[in-house]
């Protein structure tokens, strides 16, 4: 298959199929015509780099993945020998990860003491009080601006999700 048609099996773009060529993901043949040609394990290959992504891999790292790409991979990973390599590389992107949390809730919590409106009252790191007076576990805040004010919109993982609006405006906001 070609490029166009790989893309639209593993559900991306050619421009994003190019990149892993670029970056040694992907090794398409050629044809004489000099187009690339794809299998159907490339669109394994492409789905599990695309999976490898979105759980906080860096493209660098899913290099460390080149000889399990092309399989399904397991829902979980576990130790063995001839993957010791790609576990460390995970193990150092999840302790980055852990850094970046870290870091961003800091920021959050400064941010969070300068605007008494939108945070009724901070409990501690993981809590975050509702308008209504009651708290949320591991809640998040959102910014939307609507034109004639800003929507807050606090939203919680907890088993029955809460979503409390606060509108300000210009007027309510000092």
């Amino acid at each position: 298959m070609r490029i166009g048609e790989l893309a639209r099996a593993a559900g991306t773009t050619t421009r994003t199929l190019r990149y892993y060529e670029e970056q040694g993901l992907l090794s398409p043949r050629r044809a004489p015509s000099g187009y690339r040609l794809y299998g159907s394990a490339d669109v394994t290959r492409v789905d599990n780099i695309r999976k490898l992504l979105a759980s906080g891999f860096t493209v660098r790292d899913t290099c460390s993945f080149l000889g399990f790409l092309d399989r399904p991979l397991p829902a979980r990973f576990r130790p063995a020998p001839m993957c010791e390599d790609a576990l460390a590389v995970a193990a150092r992107r999840l302790a980055s990860l852990d850094e970046r949390i870290a870091a961003l809730t800091q920021l959050r919590n400064r941010l969070a003491s300068r605007l008494p409106e939108l945070t009724v009252n901070s409990m501690d790191d993981d809590t975050m009080a509702n308008v209504d007076g009651s708290s949320s576990v591991s809640a998040a805040m959102t910014l939307v601006n609507e034109g004639d004010g800003v929507v807050a919109v606090a939203e919680t993982n907890m088993p029955t999700l809460t979503t409390d609006l606060v509108r300000t405006t210009p007027e309510n906001v000092r």
